[in-house]
């Protein structure tokens, strides 16, 4: 593997970790999010469902892309 290659694949896995750590942070902060957006938990799932259906839909054709 090359130089140009190495730092790509850092750029890449870094950009996967910084996306697994905001989906990580959902769940650490789903006891305060009603209070703090007044909204109520049917709100946030419906919320959380759009986003992974969505996720679902478009990761194997940008994964392709990519």
């Amino acid at each position: 593997m090359t130089a140009p290659q190495r730092g790509l694949l850092a750029q890449v896995s870094a950009a996967h970790l910084v996306s697994h750590f905001h989906i990580m942070t959902v769940p650490a902060l789903l006891p305060l999010l009603p209070t703090i957006m007044s909204v109520n938990f049917v709100d946030i799932g419906i919320a959380l469902a759009i986003f992974n259906i969505v996720t679902a839909v478009v990761q194997a054709p940008l994964g392709y892309a990519v």
